[in-house]
């Protein structure tokens, strides 16, 4: 499984990075894990919100960071 966090260095970003990582662990995926900068990657991912979560492409969760529980239930869906 491919999974992009695409965010800034904000407060909400650095929160959603937690929560994925932490989801990621707990339920023993595996998974490729990249975090991508938008500060720096900004003309590839224009119409995307930070805080998001790509799954093997696929946008899944953009915005403010959702719950964990959110996170794990998506994580789940794509494992």
């Amino acid at each position: 499984m491919k999974i992009q966090i695409i965010g800034t260095a904000c407060p909400n970003c650095k929160i959603f990075e937690t929560y994925v990582k932490e989801s990621i662990q707990e339920l023993q995926l595996e998974a490729e894990l990249s975090i991508v900068d938008l500060d720096c990657e900004k003309k590839d991912h224009k119409a995307i919100d930070p805080p998001a979560l790509i799954i093997n492409g696929k946008q899944i969760l953009n915005g403010l960071p959702p719950k964990k529980e959110d996170i794990k239930n998506q994580l789940k869906n794509y494992s």
